[in-house]
């Protein structure tokens, strides 16, 4: 217990120490004047039905039919001396099987903050924070003496993880971005019941975590970028390293291609791979066709239309 409150408070404590280093930067280069900033706001909203083929960390291959959420929301403030980005990605579906039960199919948050230094040049030093973990509780269903058994795999922040660092950006297409980090300080939790595939410090412990810590240099993308008027690509990748071996290594990588067919009907392919060797050396990999509602808001625009052409064209 005490061990518990003991890490929250440094975490904490580092998590504010780190946002305050931005404040201090705009200090430094005098962007106190606000007249020459550039913001951008966009909310991408989708809802959708979807057909899923692929592997998890405990079966070799899965097919469902389900029904999930996305939301991606993107601020941005940029001027000639700094920029600074805030984006947040959440998905959470389930699928219901033929004895009733609703399975969790997709629960996941994650939340970029970076502050990218002297936009003037072409490659520049960052600030960065990634915060990523779950909503809702996690279960393994399986059958014991022929009944449906659950047991209980994670919750809110168990796992998660937290990343800062510092390192170069590279710049493209307006908000687009390439981040190399050469510093990098990650914490992350484990659930207890979870069997991790070989032996580490633990950095502490709560009830129902195991906390790690460690240091390591990481690749990370942030790319959206409309095709045609209708078509949009987006892709998100972090490939995180201290060492070189098949333990040392983490990577998740998304990418989606979504078409616009009518105003408010969107139809989406979207890929995932990942690789955590904490639970299995096993490279997992998810594809989805996925038909749906979607509300893009971006630039004072619904869907690239003013709201008022929106419900008259």
């Amino acid at each position: 217990m005490i061990n518990g409150i003991i890490v929250k408070v440094f975490l904490f404590g580092l998590f504010f120490t780190f946002i305050q280093l931005p404040k201090y930067a705009n200090c430094l280069t005098d962007s106190t004047n606000s007249t020459n900033n550039k913001r951008a706001f966009s909310l991408r909203g989708i809802a959708n039905a979807s057909f899923t083929s692929g592997s998890t960390q405990f079966e070799s291959s899965k097919n469902s039919i389900s029904f999930e959420n996305l939301i991606d929301c993107n601020y941005f403030i940029s001027n000639s001396k700094f920029r600074k980005q805030l984006i947040f990605k959440s998905s959470v579906g389930f699928f219901k099987n033929a004895d009733s039960i609703w399975i969790k199919t997709a629960d996941s948050w994650r939340v970029i903050g970076r502050y990218i230094e002297n936009q003037q040049h072409k490659i520049n030093y960052t600030y960065s924070i990634i915060v990523n973990s779950q909503y809702l509780d996690t279960y393994k269903y399986k059958m014991f003496k022929g009944e449906l058994k659950q047991e209980w795999k994670g919750n809110f922040f168990n796992p998660g993880y937290i990343i800062l660092s510092y390192g170069l950006t590279k710049s493209f297409w307006e908000y687009c971005l390439i981040t190399f980090s050469f510093a990098n300080v990650k914490v992350y939790t484990k659930p207890r019941t979870v069997q991790p595939t070989n032996d580490q410090e633990n950095f502490a412990l709560t009830k129902y975590s195991k906390i790690y810590s460690e240091y390591g240099l990481s690749i990370s993308t942030f790319i959206e970028k409309y095709i045609t008027e209708n078509v949009f690509f987006e892709n998100t990748l972090l490939f995180y390293s201290n060492g070189i071996n098949r333990e040392k290594v983490q990577l998740d990588c998304s990418n989606g291609l979504s078409i616009r067919l009518y105003k408010f009907i969107n139809i989406r392919v979207a890929n995932n791979i990942s690789y955590n060797p904490f639970n299995s050396y096993r490279v997992l990999y998810e594809t989805r066709v996925c038909l749906g509602f979607i509300l893009d808001y971006k630039n004072g625009k619904f869907n690239q239309y003013d709201l008022k052409m929106l419900l008259t064209k």
